[in-house]
This record gives structure tokens, sequence and C-alpha cells, in this order.
């Protein structure tokens, strides 16, 4: 279930796509190999895959990884790759009804409009990491990332005789850093924790022309700091209970399609998932289980082109699996 808000003044409506009327052929490909420089101890990972579209031509997406394992309990490992998103059919060649202004002389729609000149967006990213295992029961593992992006997605709004328009483009470049902090701890053969906590920062610039308007808004619409618990207790041979919870600090998005666009404010929370499975006979499961249960309803995602806010509501259901 899902609680929808929209403030006045705007009035928006379900999507209407008109897309031209073609066929396109895709190719791809991918290759990779494992070199075992130090039997057991010393793996390089070389791969590359190509696709071929009739939007960009030729794409390579090359990919490097060296995994070192100087004892049986400690692992390193680095990576480097190249990544890309093609261009989509409205990306190029769409139009998007996406809401309706209210005016003087009656409603004005507002248009999302391909752009035959968008190209792929491109990321480059770099990972090292690094697994101890403890003990056979106790599990760390770090990761650290950069990632470089370039040609990302933006629009650029602007006012039309038919009302208004925004063209999609790739104005947007920058970087993004940070790690993750993972622990798994198997208590006894009942019980059993996973812990984890990730942190990111963004460094954007959009050299848009409505780049004014969204000020840093992109640096922000990303949690910094997140946190994840995970517990998971056996009652009994057949009876298992599942504990999630979720932390981020507090962030913000913006969403174009509001007149003058409009910047969302979105408090850090804590969420609780739980659920209980109970499994009676051999191929047959029933589960019972419960989402957001610390909250009425609560804030987390606003899309910034098309999609009104919604609020995700707290939810309990049961779901029966039958295998056979």
């Amino acid at each position: 279930a899902a609680y929808i808000k929209t403030e006045p003044p705007v009035r928006l409506s379900l999507n209407y796509y008109t897309l031209a009327d073609r066929q396109d052929n895709l190719f791809s490909g991918f290759i990779q190999d494992e070199i075992s420089l130090v039997p057991g101890r010393l793996l390089l990972t070389l791969g590359t895959k190509y696709e071929y579209n009739p939007y960009t031509d030729s794409e390579w997406q090359p990919s490097a990884r060296m995994l070192w394992k100087p004892h049986d309990c400690h692992t390193l490992w680095l990576s480097a790759a190249r990544a890309v998103r093609t261009p989509a059919m409205v990306e190029r060649d769409g139009k998007v009804l996406t809401g309706l202004f209210p005016g003087p002389m009656g409603p004005s729609p507002i248009y999302m409009t391909g752009n035959d000149a968008f190209e792929s967006e491109v990321l480059f990213a770099y990972e090292s990491g690094y697994r101890w295992q403890a003990t056979e029961r106790l599990f760390f593992d770090a990761a650290f990332f950069y990632n470089d992006y370039d040609k990302v997605l933006t629009v650029n709004t602007v006012a039309s005789a038919t009302g208004m328009r925004a063209d999609f483009a790739n104005s947007i470049g920058g970087k993004s850093y940070g790690f993750e902090l993972a622990a798994d701890w198997k208590a006894t053969d009942a019980l059993n924790f996973s812990l984890a906590y990730s942190y990111i920062h963004l460094s954007l610039d959009d050299n848009s022309s409505a780049a004014e308007a969204f000020g840093d808004i992109r640096n922000k619409n990303t949690p910094q700091h997140q946190l994840s618990m995970r517990g998971s207790y056996k009652l009994l041979s057949n009876l298992q209970i599942n504990l999630w919870g979720r932390y981020h600090d507090n962030f913000a998005t913006h969403a174009l399609t509001e007149i003058g666009g409009k910047t969302y404010d979105i408090d850090s929370s804590f969420t609780l998932d739980a659920n209980l499975i109970w499994a009676p006979v051999e191929n047959l499961e029933l589960m019972l289980a419960g989402q957001n249960l610390l909250d009425s309803r609560q804030l987390n995602y606003v899309s910034e082109y098309a999609i009104p806010p919604t609020e995700i509501e707290r939810s309990i259901y049961g779901k029966v699996t039958w295998r056979f």
C-alpha cells in the first residue's frame, strides 16, 4: 500500500508516452579469463563486454580484478571497470506528458522530450576490499570505492508556446567515494547476526542551463550514512524469526514537475521489518511479515522527474510457499 500526496497548484496525470515507430537491432558479447598467477594465492581476472546499439554505436566495458590471499583467513582485492548506460528510446525519440499546470488560459502541459544527441552515461569505477575470517563463525569485510561519472542524465526545462518542456541532456559529471564495513556472526547454530555500515560522498557538477535552479541539490540526494542490522533466530527446527533494522541520515531531493521545482528535505529515520516463517511439512512454508513497523508512513524517496512524492505505509501480510 502507498500513500500518495501531491501539493497544489500542481495536478499530475498518468504519464502519456509518445514513441517513434522504429525497429532497433542490438548486438552484444562478453569475454573473460581468469589467470592464476600464484596457484591458490594470486588470481587475475580480465574481461570486457561489447555492445553495438543504433544510438551510440559501439560500446566497450572492460574490467580487471586482482585477488590476493596471503593467508587462508585473509583476502584482499582490487578492481577497475568502465560501465555505460546506453540511451533508452524515450531519451532519444520520445515525448512524455508528465503533468498539467493550471494557468490563466487553462491547464498548461509539461513534457519531457527526447534528444537525438543524448549519449551514454559513463562510469569509471575503482574498488578495493579486505575480508578477514576471524573464526569459523565470525567474518569481517571492508570495501572502498571511487567512482568517476561523465555525461550523466539531467533535464533542461524551458518554456514553449504549448507549455513547459524538459529536454534530456548529458550535462552532469563528477565523482563519488566512500566505504562499507560489514560483519557476520553466527553466535550459535540457531542465532545469526549481520551488521553493515556505509558512507558515501557525492560531488557532482551540473553544467546545464538548469544548474542554478538545481544548486547543489544533486550532492544531497543520497544519504551519506546508512546502517543495516539483521538478526535471525530458530525458535524450533521448523520455526524461525527474522528482524531487519535500517537507518539513514537526512538528505534532500528535487522534484522538477512542480512549478519552479521543489526541494523535499527527508529526515533521518530508522525502519524495522520482521517476519516469522513456519514450515509445518517439508515442502510447505508459511510466513507472516510486517514492514515499516515503527511508523505509520514514511517518505523515503522523491523522483526528480515524473512521479509524485510517495510515502510508504506500515504493512502486514502473509505468504504461502509450496514447492513441488
